[in-house]
């Protein structure tokens, strides 16, 4: 029996208002970027695409999406979240951030995103108050370990 391989994409969904829409469901993500494939590469690339493809993650507050696709035709995907620029009539942007083989390396690299955005969130901060409330989120997000 031949074992499956996949790769998984960890993508940002960078929205040109800034609005969080906790209501975004995974479905309506997964059908997008299936009807990104059916533009991109047309039929061959949806039939080569939509028995392997699903969102194993979201969270609309962070708007991070990890992608799961067989490895032979992640290519697809990733090229077409470069030219989705709409999903529920708002402008966005699919950003790539990392590429990997296994879950476990992409919660790795997930962790040190968050930690390397908090750390921003802290040289910007406006006055000492805010700047105490983004280390304790930085030390409770050192602490916490996403993959035992």
């Amino acid at each position: 029996m031949v074992r499956l391989k996949h790769r998984y994409l960890l993508t940002e969904v960078l929205f040109s208002d800034d609005k969080v829409d906790p209501s975004t469901k995974w479905g309506e993500l997964l059908r997008a970027v299936k009807e990104g494939v059916q533009l991109a590469h047309g039929d061959f690339g949806t039939s080569c695409v939509s028995s392997s493809i699903q969102i194993k993650y979201f969270n609309p507050y962070t708007r991070i999406m990890l992608i799961r696709v067989s490895r032979d035709h992640y290519e697809m995907v990733w090229s077409a979240l470069t030219f989705l620029t709409q999903f529920n009539q708002r402008e966005c942007i699919f950003r790539v951030i990392h590429l990997a083989g296994t879950i476990r390396s992409c919660q790795k690299h997930l962790l040190r995103f968050q930690q390397k955005a908090l750390k921003t969130m802290v040289a910007e901060a406006a006055n000492p108050v805010e700047r105490q409330k983004v280390m304790a989120l930085l030390e409770d997000a050192t602490r916490t370990t996403l993959v035992d």
